[in-house]
């Protein structure tokens, strides 16, 4: 659902399309255990920056709003034990 959310909001740079620059990275996107989002950090960059910062505004876009719910799942996994979860999302940028 987290990755579902990010990816829609995920928009190619048009320099980056010009460019044909391509990558994968990885966010941590940390947020409370209620669903409010904290920090959005890039993990493992794609090794282009105009690519991280798209992933990462996207993200922040994605969840600017509280989370209505967040799965007792993810908050077992991803908890760090202070009332705060660090979820990893991979992103990947792909010229077809």
């Amino acid at each position: 659902q987290m990755i579902a959310r990010v990816y829609g909001e995920i928009r190619y740079p048009k320099r980056a399309v010009r460019r044909n620059l391509q990558g994968r990275l990885e966010l941590d996107v940390s947020m409370t255990a209620d669903g409010r989002l904290l920090d959005v950090a890039v993990a493992r960059s794609s090794g282009h920056n105009i690519l991280d910062l798209a992933a990462v505004a996207a993200a922040n876009d994605a969840f600017d709003s509280k989370l209505e719910e967040v799965d007792v799942v993810a908050v077992e996994e991803f908890g760090t034990g202070d009332d705060r979860l660090i979820i990893p999302i991979p992103v990947q940028f792909r010229l077809e």
